[in-house]
């Protein structure tokens, strides 16, 4: 383990071990980084012998308790594609990180098999996830109560969420400034072909402030790619059930599904369209209010070719306003 500043200033310790436990691992860097909590914000890089490399999970990390930067990127041969794989299969823990009570970004790798959620997010302010393959778990991306940046504005920040049992990601609670955009929600790291999550992006109840987009392709889902039970959300900007070209289906069962809050899906601008095409359903409004305003639903990219829902809109709630007098309000 290699730490560049010493003890109650700002370091960073690397990884240069596969292993669950012991020096130059994950585990003790995360440890060595919470013992410094005077000295963050730290940074934890990788620096192991060869890639792909495997990190065997016997047990759950300890709790990311202090400002950190955990960034696969930082490993020799990183292009793109995460060469560091944590693990969860055959041992005791259940996801790979849970971040709690401060800013952290986890960056670059590949987070899989994990009986629950991959990563927590809880009473995280300005936390980020990005270029990272979260895949085969039980929940992919969980936020409860935080502002997480899920993805981002380039390519580079992508995140490949896919092949969960449950949510891609899910927010809860008290999540202003939560923004997740930028991402392949329940596609292949191509955005050609499905690779299913149960639920793309899903709020509960509790759930306020967090913005669905701009830049996500969210298809592919077996149930909805985007689900509210009850919050105010916004869907805006994103493709959903096309592929990452907008040009084929690569069918949800429900596009947006918004079950007793209220829905903003769309805006008055080419920014904030989205294309909801190919579904079985492109949107159900089902809660107290919805606005659906200036997508493309059943077409392509382009609002000129046919990539039909099975039922475009379907309205259930006490109030909706679906397109406006403007011509940037319409629905194509």
């Amino acid at each position: 383990m290699l730490t560049t500043a010493s003890a109650a200033s700002a370091a960073t310790y690397t990884v240069t071990s596969t292993d669950d436990s012991g020096t130059g691992t994950l585990r003790e860097a995360i440890t060595l980084a919470n013992a410094n909590a005077a000295g963050a914000p730290h940074t934890i890089s990788f620096a192991l012998a060869s890639t792909p490399a495997l990190i065997q999970l016997a047990t759950p990390l300890p709790f990311v308790q202090v400002a950190t930067t955990i960034d696969g990127t930082t490993q020799t041969g990183y292009v793109g594609t995460p060469l560091v794989a944590l693990d969860g299969t055959g041992g005791t823990a259940t996801r790979a990180f849970f971040v709690t009570g401060v800013s952290a970004t986890i960056a670059g790798l590949e987070l899989r098999n994990f009986s629950d959620r991959a990563v927590v997010f809880s009473s995280s302010p300005g936390s980020v996830i990005r270029a990272c393959h979260v895949h085969h778990n039980s929940g992919g991306v969980w936020v409860y109560e935080s502002s997480v940046t899920v993805g981002g504005s380039a390519a580079s920040d992508r995140n490949l969420i896919s092949e969960n049992v449950g949510a891609g990601v899910f927010a809860s609670g008290t999540c202003n400034g939560t923004a997740i955009r930028g991402n392949y929600i329940g596609t292949n790291s191509a955005g050609t072909a499905a690779a299913p999550n149960g639920v793309g992006v899903q709020m509960d109840a509790s759930t306020t402030g967090a913005y669905v987009g701009p830049g996500n392709v969210i298809s592919g889902s077996r149930a909805r790619a985007s689900r509210s039970v009850g919050s105010t959300f916004t869907v805006a900007g994103n493709l959903i059930g096309t592929n990452a070209l907008g040009t084929a289906a690569i069918p949800n069962a429900i596009g947006v599904h918004s079950g007793l809050g209220i829905a903003y899906v769309g805006g008055n601008s080419a920014a904030t369209r989205n294309v909801i095409s190919g579904n079985v359903t492109g949107v159900y409004l089902g809660g107290n209010q919805g606005r659906v305003v200036g997508n493309y639903i059943g077409t392509d990219h382009t609002g000129t070719l046919a990539i039909p829902n099975g039922t475009g809109v379907t309205v259930q709630a006490s109030s909706a306003i679906i397109g406006g007098g403007m011509a940037d309000q319409a629905n194509a």
